[in-house]
């Protein structure tokens, strides 16, 4: 006696079915068998993956077993994963600089960190253009976390800058005086704020005496460094004087920023800041009287 068994493809088309014995592919499609056949069925996708099978038979096991006492109903499931769009990244910058990744291709949700490098005498100031639902990374302006839900064009914008120092001078400097011996290391320790492009300069620091001019006795040079930023930044900045010998006091300090474009910046005076003293000396050391005690 025949049975029959009856096989559906959920997506149609998606797939087939390989039963062995009798190795044919059904999809889909009605095959008769021997009653108490025992087949062996083998999904097979076109497209996407097998998922599980349902009716007649059950499970995700591939291949599957059934016997064939009746007329069968199999019911065969694949998996057709949504195909993800894509989406155009392109950037483009006003001023002078360049912008990393410059541009690309992102599956939906991906996302992409964008760089903005500013070329000589810009800073980085904005980014524009689809910029709605971007996140600048906190601290570095210049750097923007893309979510791509959608093509977007995204506009670095650069701006020339000159260098700017504001409120140079000792930091915390509350009118002490400092003694010290010949030898000694006078830490100086300045804050100053600085906009502008990227720039290498130097701070010199002197002590001496202020006269007509200043008398320079002692004094350094600390080479110092100035990040890019269109908004100020604030700086500290710590030089090491050298004392030499040269006793003295209310000797006066002052400090500039050299080497960098434009005019030096100066520190106001300190005066009467610093006492230079000797180093501990002993002399005519004698025995005045010795006694039993």
């Amino acid at each position: 006696m025949a049975v029959i068994l009856h096989i559906t493809m959920v997506p149609a088309d998606a797939g087939g079915v390989q039963p062995s014995p009798l190795g044919d592919y059904i999809s889909p499609g009605r095959v008769s068998y021997p009653e108490g056949t025992v087949l062996t069925l083998r999904a097979v996708a076109f497209v996407g993956y097998f998922d599980h099978w349902e009716g007649d038979a059950s499970g995700t096991d591939n291949p599957t077993t059934i016997t064939m006492d009746s007329d069968k109903e199999v019911i065969v499931v694949f998996e057709i994963p949504e195909e993800i769009p894509t989406y155009q990244l392109t950037t483009d910058v006003v001023g002078n600089g360049i912008v990393v990744p410059g541009a690309g291709t992102y599956g939906a949700g991906d996302q992409a960190l964008l760089v903005a490098t500013p070329g000589d005498g810009n800073v980085f100031h904005s980014w524009l253009g689809d910029t709605e639902g971007t996140t600048p990374v906190p601290g570095m302006p210049n750097q923007l976390v893309v979510t791509m839900d959608r093509d977007r064009q995204i506009i670095a914008n650069f701006v020339e800058a000159t260098p700017e120092f504001s409120g140079f001078a000792l930091a915390d400097y509350l009118g002490q005086k400092l003694t010290v011996q010949v030898g000694d290391t006078v830490r100086v320790r300045l804050s100053v704020d600085y906009s502008g492009p990227a720039i290498d300069g130097a701070v010199w620091v002197a002590i001496g005496q202020r006269d007509t001019w200043f008398n320079e006795f002692f004094s350094s040079r600390t080479p110092v460094h100035f990040d890019a930023s269109i908004d100020f930044v604030p700086y500290e900045i710590v030089a090491d004087v050298v004392i030499g010998d040269r006793l003295g006091t209310n000797y006066d300090m002052y400090a500039k920023i050299m080497e960098v474009p434009g005019p030096d910046i100066f520190t106001p005076d300190y005066l009467n800041v610093i006492d230079v003293i000797g180093a501990a000396e002993f002399w005519n050391l004698t025995i005045d009287r010795y006694e039993k005690v």
